[in-house]
């Protein structure tokens, strides 16, 4: 089990290649964190997404630390959420959606989040009005990074 367990992560490092991105999504913000948290947090309630929480990860005190100061921002929307549940019960695990906004070292604010096509292929949602709520849900999010990304 524990070999088998091992072969499936190595296949998922080697599919995904160099479009590893294509799952996370990677962007540049053009304000510091805590404005670029603002921003998404207004998009997001205008494109009829819930604000479920916000949880901010501190920076370990040790100097060196790869760990950089973090933000999540879990969302959704719930009429989406009930669908997607419909679809297949293991969504549960995905929703709510969330959204990393964090600083690099030369600090530059990131923002991450899971594409919502790929939660398709991780749940096997094959059903034409499911894969539209998921292809709704990425335009949303995208929306909702509006004047956020470089």
């Amino acid at each position: 089990m524990r070999s088998l367990s091992f072969l499936v992560i190595c296949f998922a490092f080697i599919a995904c290649g160099d479009k590893k991105a294509s799952f996370v999504a990677t962007l540049s913000s053009e304000t510091n964190r805590t404005r670029t948290i603002e921003i998404i947090k207004e998009n997001l309630v205008k494109n009829k997404f819930e604000i479920i929480s916000e949880s901010v990860n501190p920076t370990i005190a040790k100097p060196n630390s790869a760990l950089r100061p973090q933000t999540i921002i879990s969302f959704e929307n719930k009429a989406y959420a009930q669908m997607l549940l419909v679809c297949n019960p293991s969504m549960g695990l995905d929703i709510p959606f969330k959204i990393a906004v964090w600083d690099n070292y030369e600090g530059v604010t990131k923002v991450n989040y899971i594409n919502p096509e790929y939660l398709s292929l991780t749940h096997n949602i094959k059903d034409k009005a499911c894969i539209e709520i998921i292809n709704r849900t990425k335009i949303s999010i995208e929306k909702a990074l509006d004047g956020v990304a470089k």
